[in-house]
């Protein structure tokens, strides 16, 4: 049985695909931008599949993947995710009572159940797939494996990363660098990441350069930890938790900001969908009593993003795979954009 799994354009959803077309549209020149629209990955050089042989032919950075000619791109990025934790890895997670496994195991076996549930003929398509809307499971699993393919094919997966994903208590954090890392990558720009250059030191995540316009920006990203999300102990409650209180991340991110260059900080909200003029006004609420930047003391930072894309919280529900963002610009950057967010 073959699925497609979702509707189209849910892989890269429309929070990944807003966020990236503002960055673009600041930093892409205009001539640039006609061409990129023919192109699913303008800005990624990815390698389209091939038949040879009864398999069909996959290429990951410098990785020849033969692979079953009936399997779906959705299948293989999976795969690709689930092969690079190692068999070791996912042996080690199913032996753990379901409270302690690590949640791409629990995303996984969701996932199976998924596939099982909805093998019906009404959502198959004339070309022998089945499409068909993912829960909040299948969609936050779809999202981590084409963030990690893409980072992989770009071979920023490193080894640091990978062992902070494996990890219990350190994944969340490195699966929104993960995140943050591909949709800057989408927007236009080659990534240096510092994982390994700056051991020891406070240091961002990583220096992006616009491959356009040569642009150099500096970028942190930060995951608010909730109860009973990702591993965490408790349980979120929607009266009392839901709280867009992220400024100590804020102030944790601007002490990691490199000197001379523009930062930008993308911050996850964590917090469960449909909920952001809730949140938007609570940032607001937040944010409007503090002291302004000035000449003499301006902002570390030239852009906060804020995004929210947990679908995990409507489990076997229907999730909406648009997610929330929007951004606070600072009207005095320590160092200045040439172009602006749009």
């Amino acid at each position: 049985m073959r699925f497609a799994y979702i509707r189209k354009n849910t892989l890269q959803t429309d929070l990944h695909l807003k966020v990236e077309d503002s960055l673009t549209n600041s930093f892409v020149y205009n001539s640039e931008r006609k061409l990129m629209t023919k192109i699913k990955e303008p800005h990624i050089n990815l390698v389209n599949s091939s038949e040879f042989q009864n398999h069909k032919i996959r290429a990951v950075y410098n990785t020849i993947y033969p692979r079953p000619p009936s399997e779906t791109f959705h299948e293989f990025i999976i795969l690709l995710l689930n092969t690079s934790f190692g068999g070791e890895w996912h042996d080690y997670q199913n032996k753990q009572p379901n409270k302690d496994q690590h949640v791409l195991n629990i995303w996984n076996r969701e996932f199976k159940d998924f596939i099982i549930a909805n093998g019906s003929p009404e959502n198959k398509t004339s070309d022998g797939t089945w499409e068909l809307r993912p829960n909040g499971y299948v969609q936050a699993l779809l999202s981590l494996a084409y963030d990690f393919y893409i980072v992989k094919c770009l071979n920023h997966v490193s080894d640091t990363l990978l062992k902070r994903l494996r990890n219990y208590d350190q994944f969340q954090g490195a699966r929104y660098e993960l995140g943050v890392m591909a949709i800057v990558a989408r927007a236009g720009f080659s990534i240096d990441p510092l994982d390994n250059k700056e051991k020891g030191k406070k240091h961002c995540e990583f220096i992006a350069i616009n491959k356009y316009s040569n642009l150099k920006i500096a970028f942190e990203a930060k995951s608010r930890h909730r109860k009973g999300a990702i591993h965490e102990d408790g349980s979120f409650n929607m009266e009392s938790d839901y709280k867009a209180d992220v400024e100590n991340l804020i102030y944790k991110a601007c002490n990691q900001k490199p000197a001379d260059l523009p930062f930008i900080i993308f911050v996850d909200l964590n917090l469960p969908l449909s909920g952001k003029n809730q949140w938007l006004q609570d940032i607001i609420k937040r944010f409007k009593n503090k002291e302004g930047p000035t000449d003499d003391n301006p902002d570390k930072f030239n852009y906060i993003i804020l995004t929210n894309f947990s679908y995990f919280y409507d489990g076997q529900f229907k999730t909406n795979p648009k997610g929330e963002y929007n951004y606070i610009a600072s009207l005095k950057p320590e160092v200045k954009l040439m172009n602006t967010i749009t």
